[in-house]
Parts: structure tokens; sequence; C-alpha cells
């Protein structure tokens, strides 16, 4: 995609590396169009909608298919980028929130429904159009676009803003996701974290420490804690830069936080001085046997 056309939304940027127990996988971030778009419903299981803000600020009517999504055992994950969404067949009460946080109630293997949720990565809005533009980066056209919403499973559709702030309707699909036993998933295993499901009290202290209460294998509770590297603050947005580094945002953020289990915020000053509200999701942390670690 040309760099020369203007986009609306900031990408923030966030390179997550998630670690699968046989290789590394690409790096891998969340959809972040959410920011610039409203209305977001999911239709037919791949159809996204959305109304999105245009650059000049008016609204714009898009949606855009979400491509290869699958139920595996009732799992929703990725599969093939490049191949429709499948996963719709084998489930229900699809639904799409805050623009890339796609849940459906999907059948596992034996029968029984599982409620799951995925993220849905790198859509933009650009002029009014929503288009996949880096599949490593946050979705962003939701600054711009409303009226988001996803139909047959993988079609996310929204009114998006074009350059001139005349609004237009438009769609894109969604790509890869598949039902693995009742679970949304990409099918290359590209996850948010998923330790806050077996972990409690859970916090962040000096603004890389984070520690939670999880159970163990025999059920007990055990009190672990974990190091976040690579957090920077860059013009007042958490980003992730060197996850081979340690954490350097705390420096100039406070009213640090995490909720959710991954979703760390922040009041970060940008370079002016001003305060900013940020937010960053932390990738690929596990409960292993009551011990916090990254996958």
């Amino acid at each position: 995609m040309s760099t020369s056309i203007p986009v609306l939304a900031l990408t923030l940027g966030i390179a997550f590396i998630v670690q699968s127990s046989q290789k590394a996988s690409p790096q891998f971030t969340l959809s972040s169009y959410q920011k610039s778009c409203s209305n977001i419903k999911v239709e037919d299981g791949n159809l996204l909608s959305a109304t999105c803000l245009k650059i000049d600020g008016s609204p714009n009517n898009t949606s855009i298919r979400i491509p290869e999504i699958e139920n595996i055992n009732g799992v929703l994950i990725f599969n093939n980028l490049q191949n429709s969404s499948t996963y719709q067949k084998s489930c229900s009460n699809i639904k799409v929130e805050e623009g890339n946080l796609l849940s459906a109630t999907c059948l596992k293997i034996d029968g029984s429904p599982n409620n799951t949720s995925i993220h849905i990565p790198g859509i933009e809005n650009i002029n009014g159009v929503l288009t996949f533009n880096n599949l490593q980066n946050s979705s962003t056209y939701q600054k711009s676009c409303s009226n988001i919403k996803v139909e047959e499973g993988n079609l996310l559709s929204a009114t998006c803003l074009k350059i001139d702030g005349s609004p237009n309707n438009t769609s894109i699909h969604i790509p890869g996701i598949e039902n693995i036993n009742g679970v949304l998933m990409f099918s290359n295993d590209r996850n948010s974290s998923t330790y806050q499901k077996s972990c409690s009290n859970i916090k962040v202290e000096d603004g890389n420490l984070l520690s939670a209460t999880c159970l163990k294998i025999d059920g007990s509770p055990n009190n672990t804690s974990i190091r976040i590297p690579g957090i920077e603050n860059i013009n007042g947005v958490l980003t992730f830069n060197n996850l081979q580094n340690s954490s350097t945002y705390q420096k100039s953020c406070s009213n640090i936080k995490v909720e959710d289990g991954n979703l760390l915020s922040a009041t970060c000053l940008k370079i002016d001085g001003s305060p900013n509200n940020t937010s960053i999701r932390i990738p690929g942390i596990e409960n292993i046997n009551g011990v916090l670690m990254f996958k």
C-alpha cells in the first residue's frame, strides 16, 4: 500500500512476539480500527461492518470480509489468510466488540457449545475504505469509521470517512479464524495472553512487574510474577519496541494498571509534555502450573 495515502488513524505499531512450543511465530498485533469507528457488527459470520471517520472527520459506512476463519473443534482460528472463513458453519451469536474482538458460541467436537472470542489484526480506514494494511500492525480504522458490524462471520462492514469528509460504506473480509474446540483462534496460534482465565489478583508494579495468584494443576493457588519486556512511551502511546530489553515507559507514565489480565493502561506524557491516556495488550502470558510465563 502506498505510504502517500493519508490515514487519519495513527497505528500504534505494537509488535507482539508470541512463541509456540515448537518455534517462534511471526510478529502480530491486535486490531485498533475501533478507535475511529462505531456501529461495529458482524453479519453472516465473516462480514464486519462499521461507520468509520474519514480524514476530514465525516462518517462513512464500510465493511470488510474476514478471510479464513475456521471452527476447529469449537475453537475459532485463522487458517489460511488467502481463503474465506468457515467457522460460521458451526458457530452462532457472532458479534464484534470494540472493533477488533470477534466473539461467538462455537460447537466443540462433542457437540457442546463454547463461548469464545478472537482479536482481528491489521484493519485500517484508507480514505473511507476498510483495508488490511499490515497484519503485523494493530487495526486503526475504528478511529474514523462507525456502524461497524460483522456479517457471515468474516465480512466486516462499516461507514468510513473519505479524505474529502464524505461517508462511504465499505467492507472487508477477516482472514483465517477457526473454531478450535469452542475457542476462536488464529490457525498459526497468534493469540493474546490466556493466563487470566486461571489467575486472580492481577496487578502491575513498577510498570513492568505483573503479579497474580494462579492455580496450579492440582488446583492449589500460587503467588507468581513475571517481568513485561520492551514497553516504551512513544509520544504518549504505549508501544512494544524491543522485547529483549526491559520496559522503560514507567519513567514517563503514571496511573499504570492492568485490566482483563492483558490490557495495560497508563497516562503517558507526550513530547510536548501533555498527558495522554493510552493502553497496550500484553501478548502470550500463560499460567503454567501456577507460574506466569511467556508462551
